[in-house]
């Protein structure tokens, strides 16, 4: 007795599973570029001046750079590599 779905339903689509690991990647990367990209903002709001913050709003790499030279080495790290894994999505996606 079958599913009623064809004689293929049971088996997985061929490339399915790539597919699921691009996207995964795509969304991994870029949930990892906004969380750093959100502390690292957060963090320069805190700080004098206050006007990197906005600049970082507007223009993404500059939360990186700002954040590197206040000490927050280890966020502007993870923004970087966020970044990275979110172009090799967009990449393999398209």
């Amino acid at each position: 007795m079958g599913s009623g779905l064809g004689p293929d339903a049971g088996d997985v689509i061929p490339g399915w599973d790539m597919d699921i690991a691009r996207l995964a990647l795509l969304a991994g990367g870029f949930g990892v570029l906004a969380c750093a990209h959100l502390v690292l903002l957060l963090g320069l709001c805190f700080r004098r001046p206050r006007w990197r913050a906005l600049a970082a709003l507007f223009v993404a790499p500059l939360a990186a750079y700002y954040g590197f030279t206040d000490g927050r080495r280890a966020w502007s790290a993870l923004w970087l590599g966020g970044l990275v894994l979110y172009v090799a999505g967009v990449w393999l996606v398209y």
